[in-house]
């Protein structure tokens, strides 16, 4: 989880420009509507990501592995707003601390720390994972149903979740070990995993880059092989692939450029720039379920048929009640 309270302690220069009461006037008056903004963002992300979740188990039939990516990436959303709605909310009526992770090394501060790790790295890996299930689709398209089997999806899935988080705490466990050279605080190794992740996402931004033009040159090279309705499919893909891209840099990198300077030289920041880019990170929990619904034509034809269905439903018992009377 990224360490906001070290980062508003850095805006310490911003107080050169105020006497310390209107300084303190400023930090709460920007902190109250953050904290509205970021409810708002995080308990909308809630919502959203658990519609999508509940349209994505209502399809008939086992899903396969490119929905179950989908479904994995709305939980990993969902698990983020919610810890993060519910941080928010616990201190919304003070106005001024956000939730300050350090300040409570307890057994519940470590669990929502491992809980937002695990949801951090499986939402990192599943991006991934959608874009290679994507990059297999147009270059493999003869032997994608068993390079992408649903039993393989699930192993990826299991492996995202579970196998990477841990992977990533004990590297950051053994660093810390090594460059500290003693007893290593528990809570330490998680922050520890946490910078590791925000580390990660950069190289990652690379990586999509890669794909992303490895996919646009494949579908220029293989188009004239498929039917129209498949290259139409692919270029869905390849489409909806940009926008999920473009919402990565716009909401999750931001932040990981005002981290990593002040990780390396203690650079201070003014502290409306911190609550930006931390609400920005927040607003990526609702596009990621706008753009699967928009995109994906099961997803959205699910949630036409269930409109369909309530509006009949509502349109039957509003005759009803009219005979009735």
């Amino acid at each position: 989880m990224t360490n906001i309270s070290e980062l508003i302690s850095s805006s310490e220069n911003n107080k050169s420009y105020f006497n310390d009461s209107d300084y303190n006037d400023y930090i709460y008056e920007v902190s109250y509507y953050f904290n509205i903004i970021d409810i708002v963002f995080s308990l909308s992300g809630v919502i959203l990501n658990i519609f999508m979740i509940f349209v994505l188990l209502l399809l008939k039939g086992s899903l396969k592995t490119h929905l179950k990516f989908v479904l994995s990436l709305a939980i990993s959303d969902l698990l983020i707003a919610l810890l993060l709605f519910a941080s928010l909310f616990y201190h919304f009526p003070i106005g001024l601390k956000p939730f300050i992770i350090q300040t409570a090394p307890s057994f519940l501060s470590k669990t929502f720390l491992s809980l937002y790790l695990m949801a951090q790295y499986a939402g990192l890996g599943t991006m991934l994972a959608i874009s290679v299930d994507i990059l297999i689709k147009i270059r493999k398209p003869l032997r994608y149903k068993f390079l992408m089997s649903k039993r393989r999806g699930n192993i990826i899935i299991i492996c995202l979740w579970f196998v990477t988080p841990a992977a990533f705490i004990l590297i950051s466990f053994c660093l810390l070990a090594f460059m500290l050279n003693q007893r290593v605080d528990p809570l330490a190794v998680l922050i520890g995993a946490s910078v590791l992740f925000f580390a990660l996402c950069v190289l990652f931004f690379v990586v999509f880059i890669i794909l992303y033009i490895v996919i646009i040159c494949s579908i220029r090279n293989f188009a004239n092989k498929y039917s129209f309705r498949r290259r139409t499919s692919i270029k869905k893909a390849a489409v909806t692939f940009l926008f999920v891209l473009l919402t990565y840099f716009i909401c999750l990198l931001p932040i990981v450029w005002l981290l990593i300077p002040f990780l390396i030289s203690k650079d201070s920041y003014p502290y409306l720039s911190v609550r930006i880019v931390s609400s920005l990170y927040i607003v990526n929990t609702i596009c990621d379920p706008i753009i699967y619904t928009l995109r994906i034509p099961e997803i959205k034809e699910k949630y036409w048929t269930i409109y369909r269905k309530m509006y009949h439903r509502g349109h039957s018992e509003s005759a009803v009640f009219n005979l009735a009377n």
